[in-house]
């Protein structure tokens, strides 16, 4: 039997709820909400071009504050489901049943800067059926290149790297 999921918004202006529309399967509801990220612990692991690319990066320009970097995020990407609902996670795409690309702000340990406005980005993916959180890309966004956005950018190397 198929589940069906409902939408319901608040409409602050007439104080009501208003039923948006029925889906007769949750998966299409995730494609346009963001896919739901289970109460789970996830296992991270880093992708060879995350590290590759640009994690060396970081390396080089705080080598004290990195190592505890990485730590912090692997042990946010681990509890995903407790970050999912802040500002520090953006759900970016599906990449299939139960798997989804994500965006989320972190600061390097000792900068004194809040998430978003150090710029400094993790792309990756999760799957709630495996359990596992793969980190893609790691970024700061003044490294991004001038000719493209941000979200052009990320497509092009998640699927270049990848084959997302």
């Amino acid at each position: 039997m198929e589940s069906q999921c409902i939408l319901l918004f608040w409409l602050k202006s007439s104080k009501k709820c208003h039923l948006v529309k029925l889906f007769d399967n949750c998966a299409l509801m995730d494609y346009f909400l963001g896919m739901t990220i289970l109460d789970i612990i996830f296992q991270v692991e880093f992708g060879t071009a995350s590290f590759r690319y640009y994690e060396k990066v970081f390396v080089r320009k705080y080598p004290k504050g990195w190592i505890e970097t990485k730590k912090t995020i692997a042990s946010t990407l681990k509890r995903a489901y407790a970050v999912q609902r802040t500002t520090l996670i953006d759900f970016l795409k599906p990449l299939g049943e139960n798997v989804g690309l994500y965006k989320l702000d972190f600061a390097v340990a000792g900068t004194q800067m809040s998430p978003k406005a150090s710029g400094n980005r993790v792309i990756f993916s999760l799957s709630n059926k495996d359990r596992i959180v793969t980190v893609l890309l790691i970024y700061g966004k003044d490294r991004l290149p001038k000719n493209m956005t941000e979200t052009q950018w990320i497509s092009q190397m998640v699927k270049d790297k990848y084959g997302l």
